[in-house]
């Protein structure tokens, strides 16, 4: 699951964040963020895919209940049948069979798509809540572009690669010490903070 949300980070990335363009009156200085550090570094790559787990498992248990319960219609049918059925409940008891077989595996691949429609949407959600960290990092770092880390960069020098420092701010926005292993908390974990009385 990981390594499909670590996938879907470039691939979102690059079509809708490849490029973070600042105001700047001089020549353009790049700088380099891996997505995928970041959000696994702060909590966001777990969170995504234990939300895409429990949705599966959710829609697994729907789907489960609804096989039985075909199943059971198909018992009930060969018992009414009985050993020596005719020809045309033979043929009914065929078609049954069939329809349940469709069903399901349109309810198998329909909870594959949905699961994926949420994983782009969770995904989406954490680049538009880290994009104003990046400017702000950026900005600090007197860097004017921002390209997020892909295959296709050969090489990438250490110095313009803000990610640790978007960890840092990330984290250290919502009280947490870079140094400790927790999730981010509310604006980038995906979880929300209860209000204080």
């Amino acid at each position: 699951m990981y390594k499909a949300i670590s996938a879907l980070f470039i691939v979102v990335s690059l079509a809708l964040i490849s490029v973070l363009w600042l105001d700047s009156k001089h020549s353009h200085s790049i700088a380099i963020i891996n997505l995928d550090k970041v959000a696994t570094e702060i909590g966001r790559t777990e969170i995504i895919s234990n939300k895409v787990n429990d949705f599966v498992s959710t829609q697994k248990k729907k789907l489960n209940e609804r096989k039985n319960e075909l199943e059971a219609k198909i018992a009930d049918l060969k018992d009414q049948i009985g050993q020596a059925p005719t020809q045309k409940q033979s043929q009914q008891l065929l078609l049954m069979t069939r329809q349940a077989e469709i069903e399901i595996k349109r309810r198998v691949a329909l909870i594959q798509q949905q699961a994926e429609q949420l994983k782009v949407k969770l995904v989406l959600e954490f680049k538009n809540e880290l994009t104003p960290i990046i400017r702000n990092v950026a900005q600090q770092r007197q860097f004017d572009v921002v390209e997020v880390m892909s295959p296709t960069h050969i090489y990438i020098h250490p110095g313009i690669d803000i990610s640790d420092d978007v960890i840092n701010m990330a984290l250290n926005l919502n009280g947490v010490n870079s140094d400790e292993k927790k999730e981010s908390s509310p604006q980038l974990s995906g979880e929300k903070k209860a209000s204080s009385p």
